[in-house]
């Protein structure tokens, strides 16, 4: 099973509500430390957070004939650790019903990210881009896109499922070049090359910067924080780790003249956002000026 499915009394599967775990067969490559099995790893932490005490309770809603729960040992909902540790990502489009939720699944994995708890310390696929990879016999290269039509895979040959050593080995060269300022798409080419394959296309710009950049580690745990500490330490890294599709409807919503308070105080409530300061005022730009 999956880190988002626990077996019920009556020996049902049930599906954790508005959490995604990474599959049972995930992998996550970390650069110049190997692969991390992040599925395994989900597993393992969700049967540490389910006891015969833990309260589960239907939310009314099926998925693939499994009951959708809520799990809480106490008042500790068991999808926020497993968000905080980096076991899985929030699924807003499930929690549109329940904006509360939402905002603190949201939060929980912002924070995971922020600081590159589990999987947030590897190179990994969305769940679900790696259910549609399976689906297809398909796996995308990082940096890599791919628009799915018709056409796709039969008359798509470019588009090729590497095998596990084959993956390794990339990864395994993605690990030796982080770091490397002078990294570029060039360094790709050969590889793939030197692998008798092609790229269908460019990587993306943002792809080949964080390799030059390399990667951090860390580990924080946030539940042995007191609420005071938590919450400064919010205000003061309110956008990172945030998606990038929410960083982007934020800051647009932060420039502009016609976004009110509240406004801007509810989208940061059902996003995990800390809210912007009492008495906080929207006020344009100055031309040239980028939000980062």
């Amino acid at each position: 099973m999956d880190g988002d499915t626990i077996r019920l009394t009556d020996k049902r599967n049930a599906r954790l509500s508005g959490f995604d775990a990474w599959e049972s067969d995930q992998i996550g490559y970390r650069p110049g430390r190997g692969p991390l099995r992040i599925g395994e790893q989900s597993t393992n932490a969700l049967e540490g957070f389910i006891t015969p005490q833990t309260d589960v309770r239907g939310i009314g809603k099926q998925t693939f004939g499994r009951p959708v729960v809520i799990a809480r040992d106490g008042d500790l909902d068991a999808a926020l650790p497993m968000l905080w540790q980096g076991h899985g990502l929030a699924a807003p489009e499930y929690l549109a019903d329940d904006p509360g939720r939402r905002g603190q699944y949201l939060e929980a994995e912002r924070l995971g990210r922020l600081n590159r708890q589990g999987a947030h310390a590897t190179e990994y696929m969305t769940p679900d881009v790696h259910r549609t990879a399976d689906r297809w016999n398909l796996k995308i290269r990082p940096g890599e896109e791919a628009v799915y039509t018709s056409d796709l895979p039969e008359l798509r040959p470019e588009f090729q499922r590497l095998t596990d050593e084959e993956e390794r080995d990339f990864y395994g060269f993605l690990a030796s070049q982080s770091g490397n300022k002078n990294f570029s798409q060039a360094d790709l080419d050969a590889y793939w090359k030197s692998k008798g394959r092609q790229a269908s296309e460019a990587a993306a710009p943002e792809f080949i910067a964080d390799i030059r950049k390399g990667q951090k580690f860390g580990a924080i745990d946030y539940s042995s924080w007191d609420a005071a500490t938590l919450a400064d330490f919010k205000k003061q890294n309110a956008f990172a780790g945030m998606r990038p599709e929410v960083q982007e409807a934020y800051g647009t919503m932060l420039t502009s003249p016609d976004a009110s308070p509240e406004q801007l105080e509810q989208f940061a409530e059902v996003n995990g956002i800390p809210p912007p300061p009492p008495g906080f005022e929207v006020e344009a730009l100055p031309p040239g000026f980028v939000l980062e």
